[in-house]
């Protein structure tokens, strides 16, 4: 994502900066430039506990949702306490972040509805069979909201991830440049944001699959059967891991590359007189 300091002026545009982020309360000397042991553990600790709760939830809500609801909430729930630490030893920029605030949030209505309604009603029944395709699913539309509201979830990471901090912040008389670089950033991130959302729905189709033909409640009522053990962990399990590693591992550089592409050509027509509106995310 980092782009040098040197490179050439990424819109065309001046007047059109990147989406503004002053009335979110940032740590502007963040990350620190040395950390100590505490605080290589807390940055450790974080997305271990954040994509943990996540990697927990998707494996052991396919037999047991409220054990799976519990501890995929509570593990939430301490990563968000850590990452206020974080926040406040300035290692990172933002806090709360939307995608822990998403999933915390995801997770304890799925608890409450398993705890405050009839543990065999129609309401617990239906939360315990689709609630795990149900958090890929919210997650798809909190990335196309947040892209859409210009405050991509993966900005909010990203910041964190960059050396050059001029690629996202904003200072009184800055050069242009610097202004350029952060809408083509910014732009970046909305696009990847995009990717995932994309890769949410792929997601909730298997393990929504999964759920409707493949699942049914146990005899207890407590817990989840699989008419098939082996479609359980392709659909159910796999097929949410393997999406992920392909849109890191493939789709994720690609995208990077048509942006940049896209970036220097609008920058090539400006500079040929022919200018161009940005089509800035």
């Amino acid at each position: 994502l980092a782009m040098s300091s040197s490179s050439t002026p990424l819109l065309t545009n001046p007047t059109s900066p990147p989406p503004a982020h002053e009335d979110e309360e940032l740590n502007d000397d963040s990350p620190a430039p040395q950390q100590s042991f505490v605080s290589r553990a807390f940055n450790l600790l974080v997305p271990l506990l954040t994509f943990g709760a996540a990697l927990v939830q998707s494996f052991l809500s396919t037999t047991q949702p409220l054990p799976a609801a519990y501890l995929a909430a509570g593990m939430s729930s301490f990563g968000m306490i850590c990452d206020y630490i974080r926040y406040k030893l300035k290692l990172t920029v933002f806090f709360p972040k939307l995608l822990d605030v998403s999933l915390l949030t995801i997770w304890s209505v799925q608890l409450s509805l398993l705890l405050c309604f009839a543990s065999d009603g129609p309401t617990s029944n239906f939360t315990k069979v689709y609630g795990g395709p149900a958090v890929t699913l919210a997650l798809s539309l909190v990335s196309f909201l947040s892209v859409a509201v210009g405050r991509s979830w993966i900005y909010q990471m990203a910041v964190d991830n960059v050396e050059d901090k001029t690629l996202w912040k904003r200072v009184s008389g800055q050069p242009l440049a610097d202004t350029f670089k952060q809408a083509a950033f910014s732009r970046i991130c909305a696009s990847l944001t995009v990717l995932w959302a994309f890769l949410f729905l792929l997601m909730f189709a298997g393990a929504a699959c999964n759920a409707r033909f493949n699942t049914s409640l146990s005899p207890d009522g407590e817990g989840l059967e699989h008419g098939s053990d082996a479609a359980n962990i392709a659909f159910g399990v796999v097929w949410s891991v393997f999406w992920p590693v392909v849109g890191g591992r493939f789709a994720t550089p690609a995208i990077v590359r048509r942006e940049k592409a896209r970036i220097r050509r609008e920058a090539e027509e400006a500079a040929a007189g022919r200018p161009k509106a940005p089509n800035a995310i």
